[in-house]
């Protein structure tokens, strides 16, 4: 089965981070039930995340992420440049935090985009 292009995107409307005491806020996407998603049936997954004050990084896992895990992070505490940053997929699903200020909130532009 081959999977269709897909875009999660928070341009238009900017992504809401509420920072935890750590400074990581998990982003949860549409149609997933938690912060991980499935990138089953996709050869690479394409990021871009832009800075603002409060957010400077992101940080990307993939693997085997729910239930008894086996994953690894990918791209950790990769800065937020507004540039595309292009992963081979591996594994059936991913995770994107955002890094920032430890306990805020911040508007978050940014978008994942999954090639099959």
């Amino acid at each position: 089965m081959k999977a269709n292009p897909k875009l999660f995107e928070f341009v238009t409307s900017p992504y809401t981070a509420t920072y935890s005491a750590s400074g990581q806020a998990a982003v949860r996407f549409e149609g997933s039930v938690s912060h991980i998603f499935s990138i089953n049936g996709y050869r690479k997954l394409c990021v871009e995340v832009a800075s603002t004050t409060k957010t400077k990084s992101y940080s990307l896992s993939m693997g085997k992420l729910s239930g008894p895990t086996l994953g690894q992070r990918i791209a950790d505490h990769q800065l937020a440049d507004a540039k595309i940053h292009c992963y081979d997929v591996m594994g059936p699903e991913a995770a994107l935090w955002l890094n920032g200020t430890p306990n805020s909130t911040d508007k978050v532009k940014l978008w994942v985009y999954l090639i099959p």
